[in-house]
């Protein structure tokens, strides 16, 4: 998924999510595709095929109990494959009103809608724009992400051929994030973060940047999912927006918590290192692909090298996990080590060629290394 696309006068988000709302984080035990069964899976979870031929767009599952019922299935959005486990009152009309919610959200913060909030700020830089509310919800926490990961996490990039240049443009949003004025001068960091709230929904794209939420808004509609089915009587929840961005409630129906494959990077699409095991929260995976490191160091305008290969991070809610995800693969390793302390917020599980490093809440994580070996002790980060 791109950016958010920009609307003058955006309406009011479907359902935004209150801190209350939103799911405690108890992990028990990183990210591939879950099988709600429970068994091991880190390829796409199997589903039953529609006899009528679906479109990429048709919902895929099983029918539903009016009264209280399970569905599992998956539909097309956001450029990928969404796959949905739920267990509510007539399952099978929310997991509709799920799939309705997650193209509503697209349109709003893709950048290949041109009329979305991502696609007007980034025609009219400079100018101050009214937006949706979720599209404010977004860019607020992205806001407040940049200056908590000392800008290694970032929605507004200059372009090469910028004619402006951003300065700082707000206070931190986050305890722990350095404050404006440390941006003066410090070589090696980005100018600001290239956005600027002006409240009440409203935002300035400063000039020479172009804005890309693709790195934060699956979480951000994964949030707003879960709070939809809460809402509507859901007492287990699992929807996986193309594997790199989960969010999960109540465990797996017939028991345990949900069990989330952590990939090897060096391996194959079926070869998984460990699990993690995830009652309740949310879950992000950033890392290389097929293109090699595609995500750019904001600091510098170019590809990361911070030796990262996969970053795995559970957190209580999804634009947390993305932020950080993307951020500790800018950062790398000392990333981690610098900027995780108890009450962070998250917990990490970054992999390099040479080593694995988990946050404290994760040491007791079971992986298994490349060349096979039980590691059951991996490094952890010092509280």
């Amino acid at each position: 998924m791109e950016s958010p696309e920009r609307t003058r006068s955006g309406p009011a988000d479907p359902g935004a999510m209150s801190p209350a709302d939103r799911p405690p984080l108890a992990p028990t035990g990183a990210a591939g595709p879950l099988d709600p069964t429970g068994r091991e899976v880190t390829g796409p979870v199997d589903q039953p095929a529609d006899p009528a031929g679906p479109s990429t767009t048709d919902l895929i599952g099983q029918p539903a109990d009016p009264v209280q019922s399970h569905w599992r299935g998956r539909f097309r959005a956001l450029g990928t494959e969404v796959a949905l486990d739920l267990t509510a009152p007539d399952a099978a009309g929310l997991a509709r009103r799920c799939q309705a919610l997650v193209e509503e959200l697209e349109n709003r913060l893709s950048g290949f809608r041109p009329d979305s909030d991502v696609s007007r700020l980034n025609r009219d830089p400079g100018h101050w724009l009214t937006v949706a509310e979720s599209t404010d919800t977004v860019l607020r926490a992205a806001l407040a992400g940049f200056w908590a990961t000392d800008g290694a996490f970032a929605v507004a990039r200059p372009q090469p051929l910028a004619t402006g240049h951003s300065g700082p443009t707000g206070p931190p949003g986050v305890d722990g994030g350095s404050s404006p004025a440390d941006w003066a001068g410090r070589p090696g960091t980005p100018a600001g973060p290239g956005l600027s709230d002006g409240g009440d929904r409203r935002w300035r794209l400063e000039l020479g940047h172009r804005l890309d939420l693709g790195g934060i808004a699956k979480g951000h509609i994964a949030d707003q999912v879960l709070a939809r089915c809460l809402r509507a009587g859901a007492s287990h929840l699992l929807i996986d927006l193309g594997s790199s961005s989960l969010a999960l409630w109540g465990g797996r129906p017939a028991g345990g918590p949900w069990r989330v494959a952590l990939r090897n990077p060096g391996g194959s699409r079926d070869q998984a290192l460990g699990l993690l095991e995830v009652e309740s929260g949310a879950v992000s995976t950033s890392g290389l692909d097929e293109r090699g490191q595609h995500l750019i160091d904001p600091a510098s305008g170019r590809p990361a090298r911070s030796g990262a290969e996969q970053v795995t991070v559970l957190a209580a809610d999804g634009l947390t996990a993305e932020i950080w995800s993307t951020a500790l693969m800018v950062a790398g390793p000392d990333g981690l080590l610098r900027h995780y302390r108890p009450g962070a917020g998250f917990e990490a599980v970054v992999m390099t060629a040479q080593s694995i490093l988990a946050s404290p809440g994760l040491s007791g994580l079971r992986l298994t290394g490349r060349d096979g070996r039980d590691l059951t002790a991996p490094d952890s980060v010092r509280a």
